[in-house]
């Protein structure tokens, strides 16, 4: 729940901080670091990495540095624990409920994350106080006493923590268990280490059925901490021996042992980046789809040069446009093939292309105040007109998206003559976003004509569709609950057909 309130409420913020961490791996595992520490679930930050990186919003060589970052911040819990910061929780909690429930607005929702952070603060030390009758019990403490063994430590770590899907819980209970005595820092440090890649199978879970891209970053966090543990089981007894020099008690021991295992791993790691990152691409390769986040080609900074301003936008637009119609094949794919691998792409591409339709737009705003001529304001205004078009038909994608998961969710069949019939005028609207790309890059009137042309024929073909709809339903051949399905698929694509004609008008405005 503290999670999912964190994402709610910083979600765009979230992005924001990944789009810093691109090309930088270092900034990565910063980023990583403070926002898996803000979420307290290194889970939650990979599973959400793992969806953007399916999404194409993030490259695969740059989510790396966030996953090294996500699991140091994931050591923070037991810190808490260790320290016996989670006798506080109480006050968390309710001056949480305050804020949640009396507030308003952002106060609000900063509430909630509040509570919940108590609340986690709570269950850790009900924990706590539930784990202390273990030390009385002579079978807990020789179940104990067989873990002499690393290894066994290692498997028992990695299996509780995949079981319970969060490492934190594991370390923050060996922690309590060290804190109490019941535990040593021999036994305690594999299990600590099996936790590490214990924690990667929710990650591994969330990519099943994503793109191989995403199986990569699933597989980067489960390699990271693979690496780590066989980087440190040489050197265990001296690990131990110098972990015992740290003052505080077993507790804060085993807390900081759980940290440097981390920070060590993560600057191993960042040395041999382009090496790791080769070894996981031979592993699974494959072609990487990446949506670029943000504008490309506009810059403020040739705001006040006119020309090379409309020439900017020009290309900013192209790359709007080619992103709809990426999104618009994907979900046709999901309507035709299930294939539902493109669902996050085509979710989170819809975000990309806001953002840019807003910055391509105030770009042109700040334009239109500059001293321009007639020929340059009519270029702009086509181009303000053009920019929603493309953003309309992004927004169309995202509604196919989301029928095709209705369809396969609520079991709803077509029948072969409605899949054929929407095949057919797909094929036409897909053909008239791809010309009027060709336009946006050099306007041609015989092009603008097929676009013109192909528009009638849509408009056509989906009343004809329409009509041949409820023929089918007369004589029972069609799914009743298709029908209703079948008629939104069908107007979302004569939209996107009326958006690409609007797009051929606007370019003519300026073109002849």
């Amino acid at each position: 729940m503290l999670s999912n309130a964190v994402q709610k409420s910083f979600s765009s913020n979230f992005r924001k901080f990944f789009e810093k961490a691109l090309n930088n791996p270092l900034k990565g595992v910063v980023i990583g670091t403070t926002i898996t520490s803000i979420v307290q679930s290194s889970s939650a930050v990979t599973v959400l990495v793992v969806g953007l990186v399916s999404a194409g919003i993030i490259s695969f060589y740059d989510s790396l540095g966030i996953i090294f970052g996500a699991n140091i911040g994931t050591t923070i819990t037991a810190q808490f624990v260790a320290f016996k910061l989670t006798s506080y929780g109480v006050y968390f909690m309710f001056f949480g409920f305050l804020l949640w429930f009396f507030g308003k607005s952002k106060k609000k929702n900063i509430g909630e994350i509040i509570f919940y952070f108590g609340l986690l603060f709570f269950g850790l030390k009900i924990m706590e106080i539930g784990l202390v009758p273990l030390k009385e019990s002579s079978y807990f403490i020789k179940l104990m006493s067989n873990l002499k063994n690393p290894f066994l430590g290692i498997l028992v770590g990695f299996v509780f923590t995949a079981i319970i899907q969060s490492s934190s819980v594991t370390t923050s209970i060996v922690v309590v268990l060290g804190i109490e005595g019941i535990l040593s820092l021999n036994y305690a440090i594999p299990i600590i280490l099996g936790a590490n890649i214990g924690t990667t199978v929710t990650a591994i879970i969330a990519s099943l059925g994503a793109s191989k891209t995403a199986k990569k970053s699933a597989l980067a966090h489960l390699l990271f901490n693979v690496f780590g543990v066989l980087l440190f089981i040489p050197f265990l007894k001296y690990f131990i021996m110098l972990c015992n020099f740290i003052p505080g008690g077993t507790g804060k021991q085993i807390a900081a042992a759980h940290t440097i295992f981390n920070v060590i791993t993560s600057i191993v790691m960042l040395i041999f980046i382009r090496q790791f990152y080769n070894f996981i691409n031979k592993l699974v390769p494959c072609e990487e789809e990446f949506v670029s986040v943000g504008t490309k080609y506009i810059n403020k900074r040739f705001v006040n040069n006119v020309i090379v301003g409309i020439e900017l936008v020009k290309k900013e637009i192209f790359r709007e446009a080619e992103l709809s119609l990426r999104m618009l094949e994907k979900s046709m794919k999901i309507i035709f093939e299930k294939g539902f691998n493109n669902e996050k792409y085509v979710n989170n591409a819809e975000v990309v292309v806001d953002d840019l339709q807003k910055e391509i737009t105030d770009f042109l705003t700040e334009l239109t105040k500059k001293d321009i001529s007639e020929r340059e304001a009519r270029i702009i205004s086509s181009y303000l007109g053009i920019v929603n078009d493309v953003e309309r038909i992004a927004d169309h994608a995202t509604n196919l998206t989301e029928l095709g998961i209705y369809v396969y969710n609520e079991n709803i069949k077509f029948s072969k003559y409605a899949i054929n019939e929407l095949r057919e005028i797909y094929k036409n609207v897909e053909q008239n976003v791809k010309d009027c790309l060709k336009l946006l890059k050099n306007y041609d009137k015989k092009t603008a004509k097929l676009i013109a042309d192909r528009e009638q024929r849509i408009d056509l073909m989906v009343k004809e569709a329409g009509l041949n709809h409820i023929e089918r339903l007369k004589k029972k051949i069609c799914n009743v609950a298709a029908s209703t399905i079948y008629t939104d698929v069908l107007n979302n694509l004569e939209r996107i057909s009326d958006h690409c004609m609007n797009i051929m008008e606007n370019v003519e405005k300026f073109s002849k």
